[in-house]
């Protein structure tokens, strides 16, 4: 079914489901995309009628022939291509292209046009690679790249697509409640589509542009993407440079570090960025969790003589590397994927629990005092320590199935509430062992514990 609204071609969702949309309060999200928008509209090739969708030519054509006419006409020659230099007509010194297109593109969106594709090349490595122009014309073929701050369009940006796997289908998706909040909160959408689809009925593929906000100023935004690829569609490097290097631009007198708003669905993606692309800066995002005692070790990591706190903080990812940490780490009751970048030794406890999607121990500490992995999603526990743990607490976890990869020696081990039939692989010895309440209705007997385990205290299987 085809449907015509305030000049869009609509086919993506249905009359009630954009209605709805529609109604989303979008006083937070103008003032937010009105801080980008002209200067992204300044860099696009041309907008639909609205104004509310921007277009940009990616061109597969030779881009030498088009840069040398263009500087040609304004008073410079190419000294050397792949090496970016240009000099002015009668003067002997070398200026670089970037920067003479960078200063005739403030006042003609031709020169920032080329500048772009120029710097897309050079990022894919294609220059390097560069004999004629007619290798050049096969670096991709021609697309345009859109970038909508419509309700349509961000409604539409899965439903009924070649993606709609996504969980922001909103026929059916678990986390659809985060569109209207998208529409709210001033995300932007992206799409790489074929120059004659315009109307954005058959997508290649689909990247957010989400508010990450100044950690000490709210009011203060930064527009970026979670992904360095295409996560939903088609991957597409040159896409991806494409509208990093546009966001950039608008955003180039951006400074600070900046999270992800938290209200937004986090997509296992970036929570922190800097401005311009810059990595952040470990010591930023330790003075914002309160982490004393710190030392910023040559290979990146830090190491804390101390505690680290950071549960209960929305984390999808820790932030930072760390190395040692002499006291206790805590990342419980977030929302974490993977414990990847966790210190590989704790002096003190370690607590990963409640984090409901954590469904390996990979990337945990190798070493810790007392170890707290309850209520996740595990379905195994490679990766946890080898060495003797004081407590071992990996309780309620519905999808183990096997205690092999424990520690060989524990002081307390309780795997109740887990989903076990065989004590296989259980520690070699315990002073206290909880293995009552298998969700599997399975019960273990003391016997059963004893044959797999030296226990020199309590047995509690029911």
């Amino acid at each position: 079914m085809k449907i015509i609204v305030d000049n869009y071609l609509f086919e993506a969702l249905k009359p009630s489901e954009f209605r709805e949309l529609m109604q989303v309060g979008r006083d937070l999200a103008m003032k937010r995309i009105g801080g980008i928008w002209d200067k992204l509209k300044s860099q696009a090739d041309s907008t639909n009628r609205n104004g509310d969708r921007l277009f940009f030519e990616i061109s597969a054509s030779p881009l030498e022939d088009k840069l040398h006419r263009y500087l040609k006409a304004n008073n410079y020659e190419i000294v050397d291509y792949k090496g970016g230099l240009v000099r002015k007509m009668g003067d002997k010194n070398n200026v670089k292209i970037v920067k003479v297109l960078s200063i005739l593109g403030k006042n003609d969106p031709t020169a920032s046009k080329l500048q772009r594709n120029y710097e897309l090349l050079k990022s894919v490595d294609k220059l390097n690679d560069y004999d004629s122009a007619k290798s050049e014309s096969a670096v991709a073929e021609d697309y345009i790249m859109v970038i909508s701050k419509s309700p349509y369009d961000l409604g539409g940006m899965t439903t009924d697509r070649k993606w709609d796997f996504s969980c922001m289908n909103l026929r059916g998706g678990v986390n659809k409640h985060f569109v209207p909040i998208d529409i709210k909160l001033g995300t932007l959408v992206s799409f790489l589509v074929n120059p004659t689809d315009k109307n954005i009925k058959n997508p290649i593929g689909r990247i957010l542009i989400k508010p990450y906000l100044e950690l000490d100023n709210k009011d203060e935004v930064l527009y970026g993407i979670e992904h360095n690829k295409v996560k939903y569609g088609k991957d597409n490097p040159e896409y991806v440079k494409t509208l990093v290097n546009v966001l950039d631009k608008a955003q180039e007198e951006k400074t600070g570090v900046f999270r992800l708003d938290e209200k937004l669905y986090a997509d296992a993606g970036k929570q922190f960025k800097s401005s311009n692309s810059k990595d952040v800066p470990p010591e930023r995002i330790l003075e914002y969790f309160k982490i004393k005692n710190y030392t910023i070790n040559e290979d990146g990591t830090v190491d804390v003589n101390g505690d680290v706190d950071l549960s209960d903080k929305g984390l999808i990812e820790i932030p930072i590397k760390f190395g040692e940490v002499k006291g206790n780490f805590d990342v419980s009751h977030n929302k974490l994927l993977s414990l990847k970048n966790c210190p590989s030794e704790v002096g003190g406890e370690f607590k990963c629990s409640y984090n409901r999607q954590l469904s390996s121990l990979k990337w945990g500490p190798k070493r810790a005092k007392d170890y707290f992995c309850n209520r996740c999603d595990l379905n195994s526990l490679d990766g946890a320590p080898t060495e003797y743990v004081r407590l071992f607490i990996l309780k309620n976890n519905s999808n183990i199935t096997s205690l092999k990869k424990s520690p060989e020696k524990v002081g307390i081990i309780d795997c109740s509430g887990c989903n076990l039939t065989s004590l296989e692989g259980a520690p070699k010895s315990a002073n206290s062992f909880y293995c009552s309440n298998q969700i599997n209705k399975h019960e273990f007997t003391e016997e059963d514990v004893k044959t797999v385990c030296d226990v020199s205290g309590f047995i509690i299987t029911k």
